[in-house]
């Protein structure tokens, strides 16, 4: 099956007894081996699975057995080798057996008769009693006396038998029946096979059931306590408001999702430590804009992210400016007013290990009733360690700081350790809404959602380019009347080799790498820019303005890493003549009478182009926040998206 996401998965699951001969569902392929039989019982139905790349040549087959076998190629997609491989997701939580994910599951899909279908990697060390995933009250996958299953609650398992579950890593994909369950409107899929159910309790589990807005992950949370916990690792866990076919499940089962899918309710990644982190050395503060967040008196603001603290102390790694933040001091983490105070806990435990931090900020007379700090997801009791001087009312406003206070051109407060993922609120989150929110991978039109800012030292995805591709794209939208401005950002990793073009457009207006200089180039041996020494082996954030007329030092703008540069002008008179932006771009180069041209060495990613002249500030709010496309003046927003794998060789 060939998908828009450029590779396929072909499913061939052999009987022994029917060998050779296959049914076909759509373009994917499935016959079935038998693993374990016992008596009375259904066998755990495995299979061999295809995994083409985008490249159209096959990547891996997943045996039976949970081992992949990988494909090598050379330059021209001749096989050179076939070995087996471990794979694993890329990213897991581990659970003890200590804690239960509690998470909201808004549109979902509660109507009688209604389907719904959660899918997850597991990893099972063979702790019996244990609930992988639950929807709350009572509808469950249970793992107990030998068996793996729907579980309502009644003494029941409908389900397969979990021994060959044990120890490994095995895709689980769940249908969800609103109603009276039986073997047939419920489904279970095991590494992307449909499984045949047994009911365990036949009688006393014939009541209606229904899936509902909350769910537990790791265990099932009741009256302040956790039963049934998990133990082993879950990742990638997804929920659909409806039951996915087959079809749906082997394509799923494998890549990564863009978060924009028909039915995706949401998907929780699940991860030890961030997938993307920025490094702070106490010698940098980020300084952003919060445009939309509420500002009325009384009104409240969450802040969240993910923080690895190295134990430096009199450090901030988020403050609202002016004076309204979170400060780490004298043992003590919490809401600081810059009047020698702290509203929180002590920090002792935070150090050298990332936790998730979400601060409720109120617009006011700050109490500990009326701000909230949440570590991990769990609510704090916090304390005033300065009751009298700290009671003067204080509001959110519309710059941030991160990983200090920036005041004038000198950095305050300067934090150590690693930060990931901010996001901003305009509302009060509830705990619920927070521990939901974690893990969760955003769609961007979540309600409140001012801004999420992933936060990390290189981009996590980057095209290579080795001298021999120019991509070409176009660029319908862009402002050409002239006089108008055009901004162009992106994240560039220049080996160093000269004479190259990461960016032009067509014809002749572009940024130029050449005899040590980079900057703006209309094709007249002039480059209007700055001393290139420096970018050289590094990642770097580019913003570019472009002006559509005669270009002079002060109608263009360049950008590195958020910073407005002052640019030379290396051929003043011949440079003096109009150019314009049009409808095509070239990346990574320059394409002529069908020759690429200037070619780019290096790296490059996440190139966004606005219709517009972007001011600094909105520059820098940009460099690491997340777009969704649909951002007013976004013309273009190229990421590269690796849609490939979720698994990775161990």
């Amino acid at each position: 099956m060939k998908n828009s996401y450029g590779y396929k998965i072909i499913i061939s699951i052999c009987i022994f007894a029917m060998l050779g001969q296959y049914h076909s569902v759509g373009s994917i392929y499935a016959s079935t081996i038998n693993l374990q039989a016992s008596q009375g019982q259904p066998a755990i139905k495995s299979g061999i699975k295809y995994i083409y790349g985008n490249n159209g040549l096959l990547d891996y087959i997943h045996l039976p057995t949970g081992q992949f076998m990988k494909h090598n190629y050379d330059g021209n997609g001749n096989l050179l080798q076939k070995k087996n491989v471990a794979m694993s997701p890329t990213n897991s939580l581990a659970y003890n057996g200590n804690q239960v994910l509690e998470l909201s599951s808004n549109g979902v899909n509660t109507a009688a008769g209604g389907k719904n279908t959660v899918e997850f990697w597991m990893y099972w060390d063979g702790t019996d009693a244990a609930m992988p995933f639950a929807w709350y009250p009572g509808y469950d996958l249970y793992i107990a006396g030998g068996m793996f299953g729907f579980n309502i609650f009644n003494g029941d398992i409908m389900g397969v038998p979990s021994a060959t579950l044990k120890n490994r890593w095995v895709h689980v994909a769940a249908v969800f029946y609103n109603g009276e369950i039986n073997p047939t409107n419920v489904e279970l899929y095991i590494d992307g096979v449909k499984q045949t159910l047994k009911d365990f309790a036949a009688t006393s589990s014939r009541r209606p059931v229904s899936v509902g807005n909350k769910v537990n992950i790791g265990g099932y949370a009741e009256g302040g306590a956790n039963h049934y916990t998990f133990k082993g690792k879950l990742s990638n866990m997804r929920i659909w408001n409806t039951g996915l076919s087959a079809e749906q499940i082997q394509f799923n089962m494998y890549r990564k999702l863009a978060g924009n899918e028909q039915g995706l309710v949401g998907e929780w990644v699940l991860f030890e430590s961030p997938i993307e982190s920025k490094q702070f050395n106490g010698n940098q503060v980020l300084e952003l804009s919060s445009n939309g967040v509420n500002t009325a008196a009384g009104g409240k603001n969450t802040v969240e992210f993910w923080m690895y603290w190295d134990g430096t102390e009199a450090a901030m790694p988020f403050a609202w400016y002016p004076g309204y933040d979170l400060y780490l001091a004298s043992g003590m983490f919490g809401f600081n007013i810059f009047n020698g105070d702290i509203m929180g806990i002590p920090s002792a435990s935070l150090k050298n290990r990332w936790v998730h931090v979400a601060a409720v900020f109120y617009n006011g007379e700050i109490n500990p009733t009326n701000v909230e700090l949440y570590i991990d997801g769990v609510k704090q009791t916090l304390r005033d360690f300065a009751p009298a001087s700290s009671r003067r009312p204080v509001s959110v406003g519309n710059k941030v700081n991160i990983g200090g206070y920036a005041e004038g051109a000198t950095n305050l407060y300067t934090f150590k350790g690693k930060l990931s993922n901010i996001r901003i609120w305009n509302t009060g989150l509830s705990a619920g809404q927070i521990q939901s929110s974690m893990y969760r991978k955003l769609a961007g039109n979540e309600q409140g959602l001012v801004g999420e800012w992933v936060l990390s030292d290189s981009p996590l995805e980057s095209k290579p380019f080795i001298g021999d591709q120019v991509m070409e794209l176009s660029s319908n939208g862009v402002n050409t009347a002239a006089g108008g401005k055009n901004t162009v950002e992106f994240w560039m990793y220049w080996d160093g080799t000269d004479v190259a073009m990461p960016f032009a457009w067509y014809p002749g207006y572009d940024l130029y790498i050449a005899g040590g200089m980079f900057g703006f180039n209309i094709f007249n041996g002039d480059i209007m820019g700055v001393p290139s020494v420096s970018l050289k082996n590094r990642w770097v954030h580019i913003a570019a303005v472009f002006y559509n007329g005669e270009i002079t030092p002060t109608n263009v703008e360049l950008y590195i890493d958020g910073v407005k540069q002052t640019l030379r002008d290396f051929a003043a008179t011949s440079s003096k003549r109009p150019v314009s932006v049009g409808n095509k771009v070239n990346i990574g180069g320059y394409v002529e009478g069908g020759a690429n041209h200037y070619t780019f060495k290096g790296k490059l990613s996440d190139l966004r182009i606005w219709n517009t002249g972007l001011s600094q500030s909105q520059i820098k709010f940009n460099i690491f926040k997340k777009l969704y496309g649909n951002e007013t003046g976004l013309v273009m927003n190229w990421k590269v998206i690796d849609y490939g794998y979720i698994l990775t060789e161990a």
